[in-house]
Formats: structure tokens, sequence, C-alpha cells
């Protein structure tokens, strides 16, 4: 049996607390998730306050990117920051 609790404090942060011993994969596992929805809110803190928008395709944050090929060459668009590892295409053309 597994008995872990996670709390916020005061200043949102988490702390876990494990009562029982247990198998060091679900640990891992357990931070893994807890490192992704982290992330996920630094995502979502960012979008918030504006610095970058979320992309149209899958909602990652944006860069600013400059084309380098085609009619646009030197000019100034928002790209997903997700097109190197999952290719997605997502792009806002700044001016």
């Amino acid at each position: 049996m597994v008995d872990w609790i996670i709390m916020a404090d005061e200043s949102n942060q988490m702390i876990l607390i494990v009562k029982n011993a247990f198998s060091p994969i679900i640990f891992l596992l357990l931070i893994m998730s807890l490192v992704l929805a982290l992330i996920g809110l630094m995502r979502y803190y960012r979008w918030l306050s504006g610095k970058s928008p979320a992309c149209p395709y899958c909602g990652s944050m944006m860069k600013v990117r400059t084309a380098k090929r085609s009619k646009y060459r030197g000019q100034q668009f928002w790209g997903c920051s997700r097109y190197f590892i999952s290719g997605c295409k997502g792009k806002i053309h700044i001016g």
C-alpha cells in the first residue's frame, strides 16, 4: 500500500510527504509528473503575462523567428516553440 500526500503551503509551493516506502519506479513517475505539471504552469503564466502568444494549433508558447526563405525573407514572425520537437507549423505573422 502506498501512502503519500501532496500539500501546498501558503506560497503555493508543493510539498511531498511520503508515509510508507514504495517502489523507486513509482516515485520517479510521481516526480516526473510533478515536473511536467510545473512546466505546464510556467508556460501558462508566461502566456497570461503576454510575453508570447499561444500557438493556434497546439497551444504551446511561440518564439520570434526570422524568415530565411521565400518572399518573406528577413521578416519576423511568431513560430511555434515545438516546431523542432513535433513538427508543429503554427505561425503568426508580425507585420
